[in-house]
């Protein structure tokens, strides 16, 4: 009985790890954008960029860090928004 709860228990702990990695929210996921800035960032602050994940919603706006640690949401269908990931790919 004590092998069986034992084998229960290993399997109960391996089936919530499995789940945690797999989740919309576990590992590997950008984090989501509630809200994109409407003003423009200016390229010399960006440090780098990132896309948010596909779980967070149909509108999937880019993640830009800037260089002072600071994230700021944008939308990629604006030309600033372009421009400054073109010139961040290029580096």
């Amino acid at each position: 009985m004590k092998t069986s709860a034992a084998a229960f228990a290993m399997l109960l702990v391996l089936a919530c790890f499995c789940l945690a990695v797999t989740s919309p929210l576990g590992v590997g996921n950008a984090p989501c954008c509630n809200a994109h800035t409407s003003k423009r960032i200016p390229a010399r602050i960006v440090k780098s960029f990132f896309h948010t994940s596909g779980t967070c919603s149909a509108f999937l706006p880019n993640r830009f860090i800037l260089k002072n640690g600071k994230q700021a949401c944008a939308n990629p269908r604006d030309p600033w928004v372009i421009a400054i990931k073109d010139r961040l790919e290029q580096i």
